[in-house]
């Protein structure tokens, strides 16, 4: 069933309207997945791991924004509880927020 898609269209009225579909599966599939890892992992790679872990959770975050900025999508309320879970990961890896009987091993220990 995909093959018609990867093939020209046979009663197609001009050359674009022929291979509008398949140019936009390779471009899709060439430029909006593999480059874009591709970037993605050279630069990763030349930054300290903590700030590479704060990029990558929060990227639903910036693909929910900016689909919520530029297509109008609608955030609902799991959307932001979900947020808010992954930014509440965030400060307590980062050592900014403290949960209830955290640290409690240390002090046990040392006493």
């Amino acid at each position: 069933p995909f093959g018609k898609l990867l093939l020209p269209k046979a009663d197609a009225s001009s050359f674009f309207e022929a291979w509008a579909v398949p140019a936009t599966v390779a471009y899709t599939g060439i430029w909006g997945t593999a480059a874009t890892i591709w970037i993605e992992a050279t630069v990763l790679k030349r930054l300290p791991i903590v700030d590479a872990s704060v990029i990558l959770s929060t990227e639903p975050l910036w693909a929910t924004g900016l689909a919520a900025l530029m297509l109008g999508e609608v955030i609902g309320v799991n959307d932001v509880i979900g947020g808010a879970f992954i930014i509440i990961a965030l400060l307590v890896n980062e050592g900014l927020l403290h949960l209830p009987g955290q640290g409690e091993e240390e002090r046990a220990s040392s006493s």
